[in-house]
């Protein structure tokens, strides 16, 4: 199982997901609420994995939001996944 879960980790979104999960959240870091219009533009968006075993829904939609690189970055290091 274990090997399972590290390739679907390493399997990117697929672009045309990527584009409708970016959509879905209008641009817009779904944690701190920074947009792709901040920073001068040059805000950095991400799509991440809410749950990482979703029993066979890895890359569906309802698993995805979007995330700014920080905030992205920040849910993986976390030291308590309910933070």
């Amino acid at each position: 199982m274990g090997s399972n879960r590290a390739a679907k980790e390493n399997e990117p979104v697929a672009p045309n997901v990527r584009k409708d999960v970016l959509e879905r959240d209008d641009h817009e870091c779904q944690f701190c609420g920074r947009s792709e219009g901040d920073a001068g533009g040059f805000l950095q968006l991400e799509v991440h994995h809410k749950d990482q075993n979703p029993d066979g829904r890895y890359h569906d939609i309802d698993n995805l939001q979007t995330l700014c690189v920080d905030c992205h970055r920040w849910m993986h290091l976390k030291p308590d996944p309910e933070e």
